[in-house]
C-alpha cells in the first residue's frame, strides 16, 4: 500500500504532465490553424493525420491504429499514405526517422 506522500507525489508529477498536455495541445491548436489557414484543409482531417502519424511512428500496424482510433483500415492506410506523399517519404523507416527528428516522438518512447 502506498504512503500518503508517495500519493501526493505522484499526484503532483501527474498536475505536472497534465499542464505539458494542455500547453502542448494549445501550441498544436495554433499550428493546425495556420495550415488550416493555408492549406484550406479541415481541421479534423489535419488532427487524425496527426494522430494516425504518432501511432504509426511509434510502431503500430494499420489494424491497431484502426481499432484505437475507431477507423478501418483503409482509413488508416489512406491517412498514411498521404502523410508520407505531404513528407516526400517512401516508407515506414523514413517516417520513422522523420517523427524523431522532428520531435514528433522520442526514442525513449520506441
Amino acid at each position: 500500500m502506498r504512503t500518503l506522500e508517495e500519493l501526493r507525489a505522484r499526484l503532483d508529477v501527474l498536475d505536472r504532465q497534465l499542464l505539458e498536455l494542455v500547453a502542448e495541445r494549445q501550441t498544436i491548436g495554433t499550428e493546425i490553424a495556420a495550415v488550416k489557414r493555408a492549406t484550406g484543409q479541415s481541421t479534423r482531417d489535419f488532427g487524425r493525420e496527426r494522430e494516425v502519424l504518432l501511432l504509426a511512428a511509434g510502431g503500430h500496424t494499420n489494424r491497431e491504429i484502426a481499432r484505437t482510433l475507431h477507423l478501418s483500415e483503409q482509413t488508416v492506410h489512406n491517412y498514411r499514405a498521404n502523410i508520407m506523399e505531404k513528407l516526400g517519404l517512401h516508407d515506414r523507416m523514413e517516417l520513422l526517422k522523420f517523427a524523431i527528428k522532428r520531435g514528433v516522438i522520442e526514442v525513449a518512447d520506441l
